[in-house]
């Protein structure tokens, strides 16, 4: 009598059974983290944003840093090369530029740094490459940054009136 190997049903289902398992305990325990995080992190911004002024400030700045650094990180994941000391200056400028200034300010603060990274790649001599870099750094400049320093005027919602 011969003997036939197992049949492909029979192998496979042993050890996907073991990693749905491993997985489904990795699900929940990246919730936990993810509602323990939100439990904390909701109140802290809730209370930033109540508090205002300096604080408000220098919290959304630290935000833009962080999501601008991991933002950029992805995108030269896929090849482009974004101007990441320019685009980390301008985007961070604009939390500034909005407690200081005004929506004129901030729109002026948009177009130099837009004109700044387009004059840096003109002499490159691919045009791919030139526009991935400054798509790229501008998406990073207005994603983060500009989106972000809306909840400045926010610390401030008490005194408009």
């Amino acid at each position: 009598m011969t003997e036939h190997p197992p049949t492909p049903d029979a192998t496979a289902s042993a050890p996907s059974r073991q990693t749905a398992a491993s997985g489904d305990d990795r699900g929940w325990s990246e919730i936990a983290l993810r509602l323990l995080t939100a439990a904390i992190g909701i109140p802290l911004v809730l209370w930033l944003i109540a508090q205002g002024g300096f604080w408000l400030l220098g919290a959304v700045m630290v935000l833009v840093y962080l999501g601008m650094q991991e933002l950029y990180h992805l995108i030269e994941a896929k090849g482009a090369r974004p101007h990441r000391l320019f685009g980390l200056a301008a985007g961070v400028a604009l939390p500034v530029i909005a407690h200081f200034g005004n929506e004129y300010h901030a729109t002026l603060a948009m177009t130099a740094a837009l004109l700044g990274v387009m004059v840096a790649e003109v002499g490159k001599e691919g045009i791919s490459e030139a526009l991935a870099s400054i798509s790229g750094t501008f998406f990073g400049v207005f994603y983060v940054g500009w989106l972000l320093s809306h909840v400045i005027p926010l610390g401030n919602f008490d005194a408009v009136g």
